[in-house]
């Protein structure tokens, strides 16, 4: 696993410095076989980015603030959690 950090994520909408870092994290990581986790994806800018840059797994309050464990369930059990992106592409 390859975690991006949130100071990197968070600019990516605002910043095309750390947006090119991420994207050359994601291919780095991919390159390697690994699954890239961007941390702090709190906007839905972010978001769009990072899916276009076809990362996996992320992490931040846009997906979900900190739940108790006995909510985390019914949270993934729940008919919009799909994996990040495939509602954009089902979509379109």
């Amino acid at each position: 696993m390859l975690p991006i950090d949130q100071s990197l994520v968070g600019q990516m909408a605002t910043d095309s410095g750390s947006a090119t870092i991420v994207r050359a994290m994601v291919e780095l990581g991919h390159s390697l076989g690994l699954d890239v986790v961007a941390e702090g994806v709190e906007e839905e800018a972010t978001r769009q980015l990072l899916i276009a840059c076809q990362w996996e797994t992320g992490q931040g309050f846009l997906i979900s603030r900190a739940l108790p464990a006995e909510e985390i369930e019914r949270w993934l059990s729940h008919p919009v959690w799909q994996p990040l992106g495939q509602a954009d592409t089902e979509a379109a």
